[in-house]
């Protein structure tokens, strides 16, 4: 439980903007791709969307800024370009499956669905939980979703309120 609190306590604001546009090269050439670590994620969210994630390179980094464990970048601030995932390594190795599949999720819809935060709550048997994965604040997201996951993806790719 304290592990829990810990995690929660550095998650307080867990996404960055919605998204940043960077003018630089996303990656200088390099050709980042995607982290392994981050593959069945991915597969995941190309089985709910029916569409190949292109364009979209994901890496850990060690600290983003501030409280920020995510960020989409778009290169060049058009929407048709490149694009960076950042992942936070420490938040990545001490948290557990469900902050994972949530956090990549999250940023996938920052950088693929062109989503927006979604700020709505809702009170669940006394915990106060975020309505969307698309929830600013992973903290509000990860009381619930365990429980709540299939509630929580159906919103999310197919705008079933639950």
């Amino acid at each position: 439980m304290k592990a829990l609190s810990l995690i929660l306590s550095i998650l307080a604001n867990a996404c960055g903007p919605d998204f940043i546009f960077n003018n630089n090269t996303i990656g200088n050439g390099s050709g980042l791709g995607i982290d392994e670590v981050f593959h069945e994620y991915v597969a995941t969210f190309e089985s709910y969307t029916k569409k190949q994630v292109t364009n979209v390179d994901m890496v850990f980094v060690t600290g983003i800024g501030g409280q920020t464990i995510g960020q989409c970048i778009i290169q060049g601030g058009d929407v048709n370009q490149r694009r960076l995932i950042k992942i936070d390594r420490r938040v990545w190795d001490r948290g557990g499956e469900n902050i994972r599949e949530a956090l990549i999720m999250h940023e996938l819809g920052h950088c693929v669905l062109n989503k927006e935060h979604n700020s709505g709550t809702r009170l669940l048997g006394g915990t106060l939980c975020a309505s969307s994965i698309m929830h600013p604040d992973m903290s509000a997201i990860l009381p619930c979703y365990g429980e709540q996951r299939l509630n929580y993806l159906n919103e999310f790719f197919y705008g079933t309120p639950w």
